[in-house]
């Protein structure tokens, strides 16, 4: 989008050139609920690189013509100089077009010290408008727009960006013909949120350089969320940083969890009680033998950075293994390990590979490929392994895949050579005879066709394919998930019941903890608010409250606080106990009843 705005600014084109706006439509999708945050960088970048003149225009802000226009004339000249002013009556493109022409010859006939200065716009700097949300602003609005700028194009270097939630097609049904053929629109489309969700995982957290990891039941929450909840992006954002502020705020065995290269450094600088408590880890005293720890010091320090550093080793060489499996497995029936690179690796982090289904179900399909189809997988999974040299655990593969490769070839040479010596020895159409034997009925001739089949011999093909598969089950047996090596806990973060309660809290407990314990939320807390106490008395109550016993007890209890009274705030204490009645029946804790007109009806809901 940005290129395209250097590129279609209008101000490199002859005047009599300038007949249409160019417009770009970013096509943002309605699943995607980040819009904002997408033009706010977009506003951003645009005033780092390309211009400052900006303004970014919401349907809020411009329910008419004049607001709108109101909007851009006095904003763009802001985001230049801030000693300008405007009235509103001020604000017509006349105006801006005059402040852009003397602006820009003073720029042009200043000397270059002043103008290093002070920003000044050049002449080949576009005026660009962003539209949000072109779905939410008035048709006629928009078409009054369209026309303005179409009118000013030859004076002005505009150039408009329309964001879209749903399709180009919008704009054509929004505008008539005569504004939207004042446009030229080239479209452009975000990402889905499936891909943003993997670029960040395989980029972000998946990275071998990154030391923090998402252990199985975070990252299935965070993918969940995601892709079922929200669509948000922002909130992947949020989740994230919650996750590394709990891991490293709650987690003593978290600061282990840094990049490899300082990880000497960091265990060097742990006094005894904190490598003590990190040796009484579970995980760690259930992986050595006998839970018999040392007790030396130095001894345990050495330990610590032998299993960090056995646990980014195992990072390494199992996100290797499972690219393989995913390039081997590649559209394949039934998607057996997943359709994105996410899933295999959410198999990975919940068991062993071969305890998973989909892996089984892998080797079967082995079983049943084609010549061309195996060695199209082996070569790419060549090309995996090449792609990392180096790697623990992958020589073994690339020397068990070359050596399978050279025997399918010498098998496929040796099957040609067969074919051309049976047709030079056998006459055209006399093929082997099948011995029937006594078959008098259709059952003996079915056991006959079982029979043929057991007895039938494998082709070396055949052989070769079972092997394979056997190859491949034995190779990655070896993949175990993290949580099976210990003090996987320094650098895999698991605790998905925290994240739950942040960011998918259950509302009816949230707001009765918020009600019954208010000093949670609010500090310093002498006095126990209105709508809390309310809520409490109210808890004490039946199907049916008595309005004006509840208001005695709420007196009675605001009594006790407070020591003088009056007939002023007797009255006062009447609106603040009825103002939190209100409140609870906004919250949907209580409604009115046409059985007794002094009493509300306790929702079930509000029942705790």
């Amino acid at each position: 989008m940005v290129d395209y705005i250097q590129r279609s600014n209008p101000g490199l084109r002859a005047t009599r050139d300038r007949i249409e706006v160019p417009c770009g439509a970013l096509v943002m999708g309605v699943n995607m609920s980040d819009h904002g945050a997408v033009f706010g960088q977009l506003t951003s970048k645009l005033r780092a690189s390309v211009t400052k003149m900006v303004v970014s225009l919401q349907a809020r802000d411009c329910s008419s013509t004049a607001t709108m226009m109101h909007k851009v004339v006095s904003h763009i000249p802001e985001a230049v100089t801030s000693d300008l002013e405007m009235k509103k009556r001020m604000c017509t493109m006349t105006t801006l077009t005059a402040w852009y022409k003397s602006v820009v010859q003073k720029t042009e006939h200043s000397p270059r010290k002043k103008a290093k200065r002070v920003y000044s716009p050049r002449r080949d700097q576009p005026m660009v408008i962003i539209i949000e949300e072109v779905e939410g602003f008035k048709p006629s609005v928009l078409e009054d727009f369209i026309l303005i700028c179409s009118n000013y194009v030859d004076q002005l270097p505009l150039v408009l960006v329309l964001g879209i939630s749903t399709t180009v097609a919008t704009v054509h049904r929004m505008i008539p013909q005569r504004a939207s053929s004042c446009l030229s629109i080239e479209t452009f489309s975000s990402m889905p949120v499936t891909e943003y969700l993997n670029r960040v995982f395989q980029e972000v957290l998946l990275d071998p350089l990154m030391a923090f990891k998402l252990g199985p039941h975070v990252f299935q929450l965070v993918q969940d969320v995601v892709l079922f909840h929200d669509f948000s992006l922002t909130n992947l954002l949020q989740m994230l940083k919650m996750c590394l502020f709990e891991h490293y705020y709650s987690v003593p065995e978290s600061v282990l969890c840094c990049p490899e290269n300082q990880l000497a450094d960091v265990i060097q600088s742990l006094d005894r009680e904190g490598v003590s408590t990190i040796m009484s880890v579970p995980s760690v005293q259930r992986c050595t033998e006998d839970n018999k720890l040392s007790s030396c010091y130095k001894v345990n320090r050495k330990t610590l950075t032998e299993l960090v550093t056995k646990l980014h080793r195992h990072h390494r060489s199992s996100l290797v293994m499972l690219e393989v499996l995913r390039e081997f497995s590649r559209n394949l029936p039934n998607c057996p390990l997943g359709r994105q690179f996410r899933d295999t690796y959410f198999l990975y982090l919940e068991r062993p590979l071969s305890d998973v289904e989909g892996f089984r179900s892998l080797l079967k399909l082995t079983r049943l490929m084609s010549r061309d189809d195996v060695e199209m997988r082996l070569r790419a999974v060549l090309d995996v392994v090449d792609r990392h040299p180096g790697v623990d655990s992958v020589e073994e593969l690339s020397s068990g895949v070359r050596s399978i490769l050279r025997r399918l070839e010498a098998i496929t040479k040796e099957e040609v050579e067969t074919v051309q010596d049976q047709r030079e020895g056998l006459p055209q159409g006399v093929s082997a005879a099948i011995d029937w034997g006594n078959v008098r009925s259709r059952s003996q001739f079915k056991e006959k066709l079982k029979d043929l089949a057991k007895s039938k011999k494998q082709s070396p093909f055949e052989e070769l394919r079972d092997e394979l598969a056997e190859f491949i089950g034995h190779t990655f047996s070896a993949v175990i998930p993290p949580t099976a090596l210990a003090l996987h806990e320094a650098l895999y973060f698991d605790d998905a019941v925290v994240l739950k309660r942040y960011f998918l809290p259950s509302p009816r407990s949230v707001l009765h903890a918020a009600l019954v314990h208010p000093q949670a939320y609010l500090q310093d807390l002498e006095v126990l608010p209105d709508l809390s106490l309310a809520y409490k008395l109210h808890l004490e109550g039946g199907k049916l409250i008595n309005l004006y016993d509840w208001m005695q007890s709420f007196r009675t209890m605001k009594a006790a606080q407070e020591s003088r009274r009056s007939s002023d705030e007797d009255r006062l204490m009447e609106a603040r106990f009825f103002r939190s009645v209100t409140e609870l029946q906004f919250l949907g804790y209580i409604k009115s009843t046409q059985r007794k007109t002094d009493h509300v009806a306790r929702m079930t809901w509000g029942s705790c």
